[in-house]
């Protein structure tokens, strides 16, 4: 190792003017493994210090260059470090990376509790006024199914689909055959309660999503969410299936724009992970349409569904 000491002491002719390292206060030209090199030009004294090897002796001294004329001495401290081994530069680059990933990796994971609590502190800013009246309109088939398929669907939604969403959550969902009046005109009445309704939410079954008697139910849903582009659509899906050749072309196509929410037995827990997605895609849920949890009238809309 190198260490230069220049110092200017002008063009006056000076006898007593010198430069010289020392190390803890001792010269280094009476000590082994320094060699000194001292020499004068155009007013400059230069003295060059070469460490053969430096030790760890010499990371913890205090080295200085004293500068000397007849008037007195000035010194400058240098200290020496150690230059940071490429080891140390890759293990520190590894524990940040390592860092970094566990902290993407956190945030990703917990990305929907994340965004479902702003919700819950800033809903204010999440919901306006939008001349809807209903968050979701539900399309399932409530005919034409097997008992096992039918006993499956109902279950899925008068056990958890209307519990979590309308007693926990507070969304106000309208279900055909439950919301309507006895006499209303069907066509006219489904176009009204799609358009009036932030989200339509599809539930399919292993035979799909209805029969004759939900057919327009999907025909003007998905009119509404693929032509005019007004209602996001939710699709959730009981149990797997080999392929949706056997849906609408509509339904397919939304299919493979965003994949169906898989439903399984067990998830009926609102902190679930299902009913978390679930939540994310529906609109926050607004205070002042939560309906009461425990209200005999809810009790009366679950028991009196039927698949």
């Amino acid at each position: 190792m190198l260490l230069n000491c220049s110092v200017l002491f002008g063009t006056v002719v000076c006898d007593f003017c010198s430069v010289h390292w020392e190390k803890n206060g001792i010269k280094v030209n009476k000590m082994k493994g320094y060699e000194e090199k001292y020499s004068k030009n155009g007013g400059f004294a230069h003295s060059l210090l070469n460490i053969t090897a430096v030790s760890e002796l010499d990371l913890q001294s205090e080295f200085r260059c004293a500068a000397m004329d007849e008037y007195g001495v000035i010194y400058v401290l240098v200290t020496l470090k150690r230059e940071p081994s490429v080891l140390t530069v890759v293990l520190v680059f590894i524990f940040i990376f390592t860092v970094l990933l566990l902290f993407a990796g956190t945030v990703r994971w917990f990305a929907l509790d994340l965004v479902l609590l702003a919700r819950k502190l800033f809903i204010k800013f999440y919901r306006t006024e939008d001349g809807k009246l209903y968050d979701a309109y539900v399309i399932y088939q409530r005919s034409g199914l097997d008992g096992e398929t039918g006993h499956a669907v109902s279950e899925f939604v008068n056990g958890a689909l209307l519990p979590v969403l309308e007693s926990s959550c507070g969304y106000k969902l309208f279900i055909h055959g439950r919301d309507d009046l006895p006499g209303e005109d069907s066509a006219n009445l489904i176009q009204t309660k799609i358009q009036l309704s932030r989200r339509l939410l599809i539930i399919l079954s292993a035979e799909g999503v209805g029969g004759s008697a939900e057919a327009y139910d999907l025909q003007a849903g998905l009119h509404q969410a693929l032509v005019q582009g007004e209602t996001p659509v939710i699709i959730i899906q009981l149990g797997l299936m080999q392929d949706y050749s056997h849906l609408p072309l509509g339904l397919q196509h939304l299919l493979r724009k965003r994949s169906a929410l898989l439903w399984r037995d067990g998830e009926a827990s609102l902190n679930s992970r299902f009913w978390k997605r679930v939540r994310y895609r529906m609109p926050a849920a607004s205070a002042t349409i939560r309906r009461s949890r425990a209200s005999n009238t809810a009790a009366f809309h679950w028991q009196s569904l039927s698949v």
